[in-house]
């Protein structure tokens, strides 16, 4: 995750450098200091700024807070799902969820941070999501490389967005624009990110992104945008 202002990313580390059960840190661009908060896969930041939403590996039925000043872990309540990954809604009350019921296929879940989770598609897996600014929409990269619209009031079928491009949708900055990833090849670097009309599929290019310093970098699979941009 990234602050709103673009102060703070959040970020794990895994391999060889995090360990079996990952690590996590908070980065902080105005000292340019890296704080290591604890183990588990890092999600996103809470709505107080004061801790980060993670998952454990061998636990994904359960979030936990992992607050910045190095208080005690917070485990919050199970719902009866196992996660895959989860981001913050706008207003950070919220979470968008990829998730499934014990033996059941994956799914997008709409749920309060402590509260009872909400379907909204139909059996799908998904890695590229955006958040509509008010909450009422999220585009999503499906499996099969179709770009769709849901409504994350009820569960639906998708709204198809016309392009012949593979886009994965980064951040839902206006009513009816988005930013998304070109992924043609993971091994292209730099990575395009242009903005896309949702109503017409009309694409316009934005910018190329690359690491500071490419040594050894042969991919870029995420991109995270701030909401100032």
């Amino acid at each position: 995750d990234v602050s709103s202002d673009g102060s703070a990313v959040l970020f794990d580390e895994s391999g060889v450098g995090g360990g079996p059960q990952y690590q996590i840190y908070l980065r902080k661009l105005d000292d340019d200091s890296t704080v290591r908060l604890g183990e588990g896969l890092a999600l996103g930041l809470s709505s107080d700024g004061r801790a980060a939403l993670s998952l454990t590996p061998g636990d994904r039925r359960r979030f936990r807070l992992l607050p910045f000043d190095g208080g005690k872990p917070i485990d919050l309540p199970a719902t009866g799902l196992e996660y895959q990954w989860a981001r913050y809604f706008p207003d950070r009350t919220r979470l968008l969820a990829l998730a499934n019921e014990p033996g059941q296929a994956l799914r997008l879940y709409v749920q309060p941070v402590s509260g009872k989770p909400v379907p909204i598609t139909p059996p799908a897996v998904v890695r590229h999501a955006a958040i509509s600014p008010d909450g009422s929409q999220v585009a999503v990269l499906s499996a099969n490389g179709k770009l769709l619209v849901y409504s994350t009031a009820q569960p639906g079928e998708g709204r198809i967005v016309p392009t012949s491009q593979l886009l994965g949708p980064l951040l839902w900055a206006e009513s009816d624009w988005i930013y998304v990833q070109h992924l043609g090849a993971y091994t292209e670097i730099p990575t395009r990110i242009s903005r896309l009309h949702l109503p017409t599929g009309q694409l316009r290019p934005w910018r190329d992104i690359a690491p500071r310093d490419p040594a050894g970098v042969n991919a870029i699979t995420k991109v995270m945008i701030s909401a100032d941009t």
